[in-house]
């Protein structure tokens, strides 16, 4: 049981807040916010809403997820925020390099080729998105995004970010 007899006097009642606030913070910020240093999203520090509902999971939200492609760290699984750029039950159409969702928003070109040189396959799909996945993409130009690795499934998303700066 906590001893809070020497907790008397102000000053040393503040040391205790600070230290306990300390902790506290410390043991919730690392789960709760992410940091990203990409340049393929507008925001770079993020509120992490953990273990959303799929059902909840809109257009235009930022999303963190885990994926692997032998185009980033060899293969390994990364984890990566990017934003939800076209939702299930809408329409993806792919004209040359070009993504569209529902015929006139525009998402962005893919690239032939990586920042190290590599050649890259872009995702091709025109029909509607299927249920349970969606469609993220970033806002840079060399985003690597689902434009090269295709849908996401929504059950597989691990937190809604929410942008703070």
């Amino acid at each position: 049981m906590l001893r809070l007899s020497g907790l008397k006097d102000s000053k040393n009642f503040k040391l205790f807040l600070f230290f306990f606030s300390l902790i506290l913070c410390g043991s919730l910020i690392p789960s709760r916010l992410s940091v990203s240093l990409t340049p393929s999203l507008d925001h770079r520090v993020f509120y992490l809403d953990r273990a959303p509902n799929p059902d909840a999971i809109k257009k235009f939200d930022y999303v963190l997820f885990t994926f692997s492609s032998r185009y980033i760290k060899d293969g390994k699984p990364v984890k990566a925020i990017k934003q939800a750029a076209c939702d299930e039950g809408e329409m993806l159409r792919v004209t040359g390099k070009d993504y569209y969702c529902n015929e006139n928003e525009y998402i962005g070109t893919a690239k032939d080729y990586s920042l190290r040189g590599e050649k890259l396959k872009n995702f091709v799909y025109d029909g509607k998105v299927p249920e349970g996945y969606v469609f993220v993409a970033g806002r840079h130009k060399d985003s690597f995004d689902s434009r090269y690795y295709g849908f996401i499934k929504k059950k597989d998303i691990e937190a809604i970010a929410y942008p703070i700066w």
